[in-house]
């Protein structure tokens, strides 16, 4: 396992740097000639893990992504009623001042 991966990782670099030469010439930024390449082969190298352990595991972290993204939504919306919150309190505190 170790060498096919070894031996991936050359060849990613190979495509990369022949890549660069090639695009060079074109005057295209290196970084990203770089994000696309590997991009590519990211969407060609996509690996299924068969272990029970790990698959659980992928299961959690993509459920506590989902959770964090709503929580991050909810705490905008409370920013957002807190502001609310706050101009109506001074809005009311002025009224008070002034009727009394």
């Amino acid at each position: 396992m170790r060498n096919f991966l070894q031996h991936s990782l050359e060849k990613v670099l190979q495509i990369c740097l022949y890549s660069i030469s090639r695009l060079a010439k074109k005057s295209v930024p290196v970084g990203e000639i770089l994000r696309k390449k590997l991009a590519f082969l990211q969407s060609r190298m996509t690996v299924q893990e068969q272990d029970p352990w790990f698959q659980t595991r992928v299961a959690q972290l993509e459920s506590f992504s989902r959770q964090l993204q709503e929580m991050r939504g909810s705490l905008k919306s409370m920013g957002e009623l807190k502001g609310r919150l706050e101009k109506a309190t001074t809005e009311f505190q002025r009224g008070l001042v002034r009727t009394s």
